[in-house]
């Protein structure tokens, strides 16, 4: 009886944790377009701190809407939505910035 009861109780947990797919988390961030990719697909990015996920750098980000970036230009200062899904992260909601907005971005490796 202890067996059938561990067994439901384990079966139990491992449905309960195949529940529907957990919403992505998002964060905003701020930055400053170093290169756009593949007809605006992807984004090279310097990008300010994340508080409490990641620092400032620079790094590529897929664009979900490739509209959004197909425009942009090196050194245009943006904000966007950064996902982070199980498909893996992606970005979208992009606005350009007024150029002399301010940036906390990553000091450059000597």
């Amino acid at each position: 009886m202890r067996i059938a009861s561990f067994l439901l109780l384990a079966l139990s947990l491992v449905f309960a944790g195949c529940g529907g797919a957990e919403e992505p988390k998002q964060h905003t961030v701020r930055g400053q377009v170093a290169k756009v990719l593949k007809d605006g697909r992807e984004l090279v990015i310097d990008h300010e701190d994340v508080p409490g996920f990641m620092a400032a750098m620079q790094m590529s980000f897929a664009v979900g809407d490739p509209a959004q970036a197909r425009d942009l230009q090196p050194g245009e200062k943006v904000s966007f939505t950064l996902h982070l899904a199980d498909r893996g992260p992606w970005i979208d909601g992009i606005e350009r910035l007024p150029a002399d907005t301010p940036l906390q971005l990553a000091k450059p490796a000597p």
